[in-house]
């Protein structure tokens, strides 16, 4: 859970800081009609609940997959 963690802050906080806020509104058990209204407040971006599904199922996950294989590829070769 630690590696998972530092994964998130290091790829998704830095990088992409409205898709980290997606991810801990639905940790934190918000629905998509309430993150919608969130990211409407905080971003000026008006996100249908579908897209803001999507987003979490499909483009989170890889992200952070795609950051983790490039993070074990360079551990890989430089150990």
């Amino acid at each position: 859970m630690q590696d998972l963690d530092t994964l998130i802050d290091k790829t998704l906080k830095d990088q992409y800081p409205l898709l980290f806020d997606i991810l801990v509104y639905k940790i934190d058990g918000l629905t998509n009609k309430e993150i919608s209204k969130k990211i409407k407040e905080d971003y000026d971006i008006q996100y249908s609940i579908e897209y803001i599904s999507s987003l979490w199922r499909k483009k989170i996950p890889k992200i952070l997959s795609d950051k983790a294989k490039e993070n074990w590829i360079i551990w890989h070769y430089t150990e």
